[in-house]
Formats: structure tokens, sequence, C-alpha cells
């Protein structure tokens, strides 16, 4: 398989406006196309990562094909709708696809996930709203992926749950409901006790793999930013090891799948030649890695 690099990402994210997920998409891919040297009409699959869409059909990824049809004329679009690990899914398949085919791929996630907590939620200041678009291509260059692992701990799969699209959804059929109310019980809900149970199931797998280099022991860690007390958690982790993680503080808050790629905009280049491995890690208590020379 070719190897391939990450050409250009681009990232936008807030906190306060209310943006459909739609439109916080539209922000990132948007850069991405003023900016780019690519040929994007050469683009061959684009992959569109959320957890809280606006609505069920047309999806994410369809509203994005009607709005980008001119650019992206040749793409086949592919949702791809696993909470906060989707977008690390969609960047090994991309990966993949780009490194055998030798196509140009699109990697793009956003979510509303500040809008989709309720305001009683005390967790609620833990999220943001934010989205990235990603280009991976070939390289001939000793560029791209060495690893990639995914696990599940089953017995912690409620940790995060959202039981009906974004709230938009609810404007319109549940206008006799309290917003807040209503996001209560359908909103996106983190159970804390299943959160700190899974990563301790989960701490000692991580730690696995690496120790007996079942993946490539990596300079840095790039992890998902479930909240700031998990990210401490995390890094607390790998320091038992000897391995640095990015914490990006209270600077980036929870934005479900577009979190790692926010995170990665703002370090990108000094991650150049580095050994990363993005961590992805939340809803349906699933983690995955992916390891990458950059």
């Amino acid at each position: 398989m070719r190897k391939v690099k990450i050409d250009t990402i681009n990232s936008f994210y807030n906190t306060n406006d209310k943006m459909s997920v739609f439109d916080l998409a539209n922000k990132s891919i948007s850069k991405f196309l003023e900016g780019t040297t690519l040929d994007v009409s050469k683009i061959g699959y684009v992959f569109v990562a959320t957890a809280s869409p606006d609505q069920l059909a047309p999806s994410l990824s369809q509203l994005i094909n009607k709005r980008f049809t001119k650019e992206l004329s040749s793409a086949v679009f592919v949702d791809v709708v696993q909470g906060c690990t989707g977008s690390m899914t969609a960047i090994e398949l991309a990966t993949k696809l780009s490194g055998m085919c030798n196509e140009m791929c699109l990697v793009i996630a956003a979510d509303a996930a500040k809008n989709a907590v309720s305001g009683k939620n005390v967790n609620q200041d833990s999220f943001g709203n934010g989205s990235f678009c990603m280009s991976i291509v070939p390289s001939a260059f000793n560029e791209g992926v060495t690893n990639t692992f995914s696990f599940q701990v089953g017995d912690c799969i409620d940790v995060v749950s959202i039981k009906i699209g974004h709230i938009t959804a609810q404007s319109d059929i549940y206008k006799c409901v309290n917003s807040d109310d209503f996001k209560d019980k359908c909103g996106l809900i983190l159970n804390k006790k299943l959160a700190l149970k899974f990563l301790k199931k989960a701490e000692q797998k991580l730690i696995d793999l690496i120790s007996n280099k079942l993946i490539e022991v990596p300079d840095i860690i790039l992890p998902h930013h479930a909240s700031e007390y998990f990210v401490h958690k995390v890094a607390s982790v790998f320091k038992k090891i000897d391995i640095t993680t990015i914490n990006c503080g209270d600077s980036v808050k929870n934005c479900g799948a577009a979190t790692i790629g926010i995170i990665l905009d703002k370090h990108f280049k000094e991650l150049k030649n580095k050994k990363v491995l993005f961590l992805g890690y939340g809803t349906g208590a699933v983690v995955n890695g992916i390891s990458w020379k950059m």
C-alpha cells in the first residue's frame, strides 16, 4: 500500500453561537477550498463524521454534496455516525483508500455538541461546537499510517447516549416541550461514573499495546478531549511510560467527532516529522488509535 500524508487541515471552533451542524461543516470546508492547491475535482471520496446530525435524512454528507457539487463533482460521499470516535474511523478509511487506490480523500467532521446538551446538565460547559476538513493524499515520502487499533469495553457501552438527532429536529417536532427538558432526556448525555470505569478498563489495554510493541511507540499522543478532567486522566496514564500527551486544557472543549481535528489543526506544524498517536475514545465505549508518521 502506498504511503499517504495529511496535506491540509482546516478547522472552525466556537462555544457560543447555536449554529447548525451543516453550517459548522461549511465553515471548515470553505476555508479548505479557499486555501488548497489540490485539484479538488479529483477527490475520490469524502467521509463525513458527526455525533449530532441536524436531521437523519437527507444526511449531513448529502447536504454537503449538494452545497459543494461544483467543487467536489467526482467524489463519493460516505456518512460515519459513531459519536466521538467517528472521525477516527473516517480517517482510517480515508488513509487506506488513498493508499490502496491512489485516491485523494477528504475527511470532514462537524458537531454541535454544546447545543445538544441540556442546560440542566452539569457537564454542559465541557462541550463546544466545531468542525474540521482534512485532505489525505498519496505521498512519495516515508509518511503515513504505521499502525491502527480498535477495541471496545462492552460493559460501558452507555457511557455516552444521544437518543435522538440534533436539537433542530426538536424545534420542529416537539414545540410544546421545554428545550432543556427535552435535551435532558433525549440529547447528549455523558455518564461520568461509566466514563471513569471505561477509562480505568481501557488504561491497561493501551499500556499493554505500547509496552508489547503491538503499536509503534509514539513521540507524542494527541487524544480526544472529552473534558479537561479526562484529558488529565489520559495524560497521567501515558506519563507512566514516559510519553507526552497534547493537552489543550480548557481552550478546546469537547466537540464530539470534530475534536481530534480541531486539536490537530492547532498543533499541525509542530508535529512535522514526529510519530503521533491519534487516540479516540468515547461513544459506544470504543477506543481507536492511528499511529502516524507526520
